[in-house]
């Protein structure tokens, strides 16, 4: 088939503006929220927004931490349960790229001040089911990271133990990590896919009285089990999946589209696991509204609880339930406890239940098959939890429930005679868009392995040629500093008292009156004892200290501060409040006594304090070498929150650029007009064509060569030389 010179001059065209369009649209969308009507939706967190600081805190001493700030009511703060609070944000669930200096596990003291933040250890990757267990007789710190392992932390943040399925082609799940049997073994979800051909799938469906799918060429469905490992060995002392176990028509995500249903069907959807003191196990499915008690012995199903197949009579309801646990249970009753979420995905979107979540505390009775609803504790602001949720009975009889939405979570008091709510204590929330799986509230002694982070910036005071120094100092983990002591240091190592400040938040600020060039930051519990000590840090100053002094001022400057580059953003000075300060004998008269290199005895004319960003980072090159502050990872997410537009657009965009060049050498070279008739073409869109090719015959002879045969179209000479080699080139093939 022949193409004339027009058409494909327009194919390539198409093509090759189609491809561009393409690859610009696909590097140029910002992320949105996807909503695909459950919790599959990405968030996108702009740090260029201008509501960013209302949302975070950020600190001078840890660029690479970024803390979600708090909203939250205490009701009654005498019935508040003691304890941190324990989140993990996380932007997308399936994350594939790092995410921003807020995804991580993290640790909020009562007043919503950052205590630790996992974001560096775990490199901005979302974990899951972050809280505190006993292991080996101690409390450690637990979590699932991504899809790959659970992960075991000890109390100077240090990993001590992985742990993986055991079984090949098998994904751990990032449900549920349960340390049991006191600290010996551990319970860990875990599922595959698998595919049938067509009369696997046809005798299956027909099992489960399931209609439609006799078109289907094969079916694949998710699997869901789990394993109990021997924390000594890391061998699996029990494996169940509910493969041929739990049947088909079962469950209630989306029976009604065969056709979607069989792409990695999700038929039950495991998400929590626990033990009964016998030997079964609890199992809480979200997709068939169930609760199982599996048997420790065969791996049977001894009953359920919700569902199609309830074995149990109840006027209640629940539906996409989560976190189901064991708080008591003998030879005739057993009660459980669970999150109630009362939405589920379905064909088209979500189907729910009520008007809002709520936390369960059921009794079962095994003899007689009842079930009677113990305590319920409704949303107080008639939220849904999409997905997610826990349920967590404290120490002190008080009862936490996690709504997974912007890491909200509500603590309940003890339930009063005759009520089935206990009254709200506390309510908090975060304020970015964030989520947390899980919330929970323990005790914690953290001792970080890594020092304390010291940081010192010069500022000049206003209207006066004197100077002051802001001291900022920050332990990231560190629960047992009551204060902290800031000492200035010598070349020769000698140190003097600046200042004695008591710890206030993740980063403590003081205001020193006077100029100290390097510092050391001592952390003191309230016992008086050292529990550690930064590295020294030399102090930074605005370019300003320098000008306009005499030289000798310049000189000792130079020799003993660190003068930051004229575009460096600083922290702006932060007003101290005359709390912080201890007595004067602690620290002002230990400044009084500075000589020599600790303090410049004479005026420092300055000019005025140069603005400065109250957040802005320290970049490396402000420090001294052997103390570099940590570097700040930005979050790029123009895309990456979009992970098949991202997919798409790498595949286009280097072939794209490759496919426009040849598109315009086809287009506009090869069978362009001035192929064909070249000097007629120049003579009517240049008047200046005889002056220009004047003198230019050997290009001229060249045009000669490829004019037309006739005025009616045709091949040249060339073009028809070209179609009879392609014709022997084809071989006669069509």
């Amino acid at each position: 088939m022949y193409w004339s010179p027009r058409t494909r001059l327009s194919c390539s065209l198409i093509l090759s503006i189609s491809l561009l369009s393409t690859t610009v649209l696909a590097h140029t969308t910002p992320a949105r929220r996807q909503n695909n009507g459950y919790d599959t939706d990405v968030v996108w967190i702009d740090p260029q927004a201008s509501d960013h600081d209302y949302n975070f805190q950020r600190f001078v001493t840890r660029p690479d931490i970024q803390a979600p700030r708090w909203d939250f009511t205490v009701y009654d703060e005498d019935a508040v349960a003691p304890g941190y609070w324990f989140v993990a944000p996380y932007t997308e669930v399936i994350q594939r790229t790092r995410g921003g200096e807020w995804v991580g596990p993290q640790i909020f003291d009562h007043h919503g001040e950052l205590v630790w933040s996992g974001v560096p250890l775990f490199t901005g990757f979302g974990v899951f089911d972050f809280r505190v267990q006993q292991y080996m007789g101690e409390d450690v710190l637990t979590l699932v990271y991504r899809h790959e392992n659970a992960t075991i932390l000890n109390n100077r943040y240090e990993i001590v133990k992985k742990l993986y399925v055991n079984e090949t082609g098998y994904e751990m799940n990032m449900h549920d990590f349960n340390i049991i049997d006191h600290g010996t073994s551990a319970l860990l979800l875990k599922t595959i896919s698998k595919k049938y051909d067509h009369n696997q799938t046809v005798e299956m469906m027909h099992e489960a009285e399931l209609e439609g799918f006799e078109e289907l060429e094969q079916c694949e469905l998710r699997h869901y089990g789990f394993e109990e490992l021997s924390l000594d060995t890391m061998e699996p002392v029990f494996s169940w999946m509910s493969e041929g176990l739990v049947s088909l028509n079962e469950t209630r995500y989306n029976n009604d589209e065969p056709g979607p249903l069989c792409n990695n069907w999700d038929y039950i959807h495991l998400n929590s696991i626990d033990k009964f003191p016998n030997g079964d196990y609890l199992i809480s499915a979200r997709h068939t509204d169930t609760l199982y008690r599996i048997s420790g012995r065969d791996g049977s199903i001894v009953w359920r609880f919700g569902g199609n197949y309830n074995d149990f009579f109840w006027h209640g309801r629940f539906t996409g339930q989560h976190d189901a646990r064991i708080r008591f249970t003998n030879d005739t009753h057993t009660i459980v406890s669970f999150l109630d979420n009362a939405n589920r995905p379905n064909a088209g979107g979500m189907t729910t239940t009520s008007d809002r979540s709520r936390g369960m505390l059921v009794m079962l009775e095994t003899i007689n098959m009842t079930a009677h609803t113990v305590e319920r504790y409704e949303q107080p602001h008639s939220l849904l939890a999409d997905g997610r949720g826990s349920y967590q009975v404290l120490p002190d009889g008080n009862t936490l429930v996690g709504w997974t939405k912007q890491a909200a979570f509500t603590e309940y008091g003890p339930v009063k005679d005759g009520e089935m709510e206990g009254p709200i204590v506390l309510d908090a929330t975060l304020r970015p868009d964030l989520k947390s799986y899980r919330n929970y509230k323990f005790d914690w002694v953290g001792h970080p392995s890594e020092p304390p982070v010291v940081r010192s910036i010069v500022f000049a005071k206003e209207n006066d040629n004197t100077y002051r120094t802001n001291l900022y100092v920050s332990w990231n983990g560190a629960t047992e500093v009551k204060t902290w002591k800031f000492y200035s240091v010598d070349d020769h190592q000698r140190r003097m008292l600046v200042a004695s400040t008591p710890r206030k938040g993740f980063e403590t600020v003081y205001e020193h009156d006077g100029l100290v060039a390097r510092v050391v930051a001592v952390a003191v519990d309230g016992r008086g004892k050292v529990l550690g000590e930064s590295k020294a840090f030399q102090s930074i100053a605005p370019p300003s200290v320098t000008e306009h002094t005499s030289p000798d001022q310049v000189e000792w400057i130079e020799k003993h501060l660190a003068i930051a580059p004229p575009e460096e953003e600083l922290p702006e000075e932060e007003p101290v409040e005359d709390d912080q300060a201890l007595e004067d004998d602690q620290a002002l008269e230990d400044d009084q006594a500075l000589e020599g290199d600790l303090l410049f005895e004479g005026d420092l004319s300055f000019e005025e304090e140069q603005p400065v960003d109250k957040d802005g980072p320290l970049e490396e090159d402000q420090s001294p070498e052997d103390d570099q502050p940590p570097t700040k990872h930005h979050l790029y997410t123009s895309i990456t929150s979009k992970p098949l537009l991202s997919f798409l657009a790498g595949l286009v965009c280097t072939p794209a650029a490759f496919l426009l060049a040849f598109g315009f050498w086809i287009g506009f070279w090869r069978c362009a007009p001035w192929r064909s008739k070249p000097r007629a073409w120049w003579k009517q869109r240049s008047p200046r064509y005889a002056q220009l090719a004047g003198g230019r015959s050997t290009r001229s002879e060249e045009l000669d060569a490829f004019e037309l045969e006739d005025d009616e179209g045709g091949l040249s000479d060339g073009d028809e030389e070209e179609g009879k080699e392609g014709s022997k080139s084809s071989g006669g093939t069509e």
